[in-house]
């Protein structure tokens, strides 16, 4: 009889004994739903959910059949009781397993065995044939072809070579740094290890001639960047790359700009936006208003006007849609301060200032940089 696993559908079949001839099993005996019931792990006993046959048909046998709930328990009693007394009664346990026999390896050929450790994975000194699961471990022999992915690190010292054309090769980072297209062998790639890259490379690929230096001293091989001669880019022995222009967003600090920036600088830092550009003169600490797209407007008379916010006529009805800029006024009693935007209402027209102003601003106008 096969092992009662743990969680697994288990059939079993058992005869019964008749109650006026104890020394004879019953040929064909009656069953009813209520003459079977289960017990597991010191629980009460309940009806079995399939209600027992007669197979074969007219035996002696009573098959069992257990569902995988049923059997989700370590200590599992079946009892029968006789209907009429026309068969004894009878208690049957089961002890379930969580591995039994046909889940352990075993030889093909006679006399010869395989290690199996305590978690039921095979160490061997060779395999021969496909291995159709996952190694998790090491293979330090050869292998004749990986049909998966290899996710580790590949190191040959034989005299063989990496072959075929559904080879891919990827760099620290996870870079491809071989056409998949190609085979890698000794045409594609000269002295290169398949570990990191840690030998000058002089190889031939798609996209043109690449030769690699060597690396300076502690450099990570993966701070390379290999591309096309025509955009090659420039590393320092840091791996950092110097270009000559950006394409895209710069989230990190800028040493200098030659160029034109057409978008936003939004610094948050302790440092200062100093030169000068080609549109704006910030060396003398001075802005002047007449290089820059800007909005005006003026201030409205209303109760609620403060020396950090007030009511203006501004066209616009977005939400913070002026924050970031720099409000200055050029007409009423506090001409030609200025202070930087941090809140609008489109709604209300009310704008807030994050530096009060020396006075409630009274009627007069004033310009919103645009920096």
């Amino acid at each position: 009889m096969a092992e009662p696993i743990k969680g697994v559908a288990y059939t079993f079949s058992t005869p019964v004994i008749q109650t006026t001839n104890p020394d004879k099993f019953y040929v064909n005996p009656p069953l009813a739903a209520g003459n079977f019931s289960i017990s597991q792990d010191g629980g009460p006993f309940a009806p079995l959910t399939n209600t027992p046959t007669v197979v074969p048909a007219g035996s002696i046998l009573i098959e069992i059949v257990l569902t995988a709930a049923e059997m989700n328990y370590d200590r599992i009693y079946v009892r029968g009781t006789r209907p009429g007394n026309v068969w004894n009664d009878f208690l049957i346990e089961l002890r379930t397993t969580t591995r039994g026999i046909d889940d352990l390896a075993y030889p093909t050929v006679s006399g010869q065995a395989l290690l199996v450790d305590g978690s039921g994975f095979v160490t061997a000194n060779g395999v021969q044939g496909n291995v159709t699961g996952n190694v998790s471990g090491s293979v330090g022999g050869s292998v004749g072809s990986v049909l998966g992915d290899v996710g580790g690190k590949v190191i040959g010292g034989g005299a063989s070579l990496i072959t075929g054309p559904g080879v891919w090769a990827y760099d620290n980072s996870g870079n491809v740094v071989a056409p998949a297209s190609s085979a890698l062998s000794n045409v594609i790639w000269t002295n290169a290890k398949a570990a990191f890259l840690d030998v000058a490379i002089s190889s031939r690929m798609p996209v043109g001639n690449v030769t690699v230096g060597g690396y300076a001293a502690g450099q990570d091989p993966a701070t390379y960047v290999l591309i096309t001669p025509a955009n090659r880019l420039l590393t320092d022995p840091a791996g950092q790359v110097v270009a000559s222009s950006v394409v895209g967003s710069i989230s990190g600090s800028v040493a200098g700009v030659s160029g034109d920036i057409t978008g936003k600088v939004l610094g948050g830092g302790v440092g200062v936006i100093v030169g000068t550009g080609a549109r704006a003169d910030l060396s003398a600490n001075t802005i002047d208003p007449t290089k820059f797209a800007n909005d005006s407007g003026s201030v409205i008379a209303d109760a609620g006007n403060t020396t950090t916010s007030f009511k203006t006529n501004l066209p616009s009805v977005v939400d913070n849609f002026y924050v970031n800029r720099l409000l200055k006024f050029t007409s009423s009693s506090i001409a030609g301060e200025l202070a930087r935007v941090i809140s609008y209402n489109g709604t209300t027209k009310f704008i807030t200032v994050f530096t009060p102003f020396t006075v409630a601003p009274a009627l007069g106008n004033f310009t919103l940089l645009n920096i």
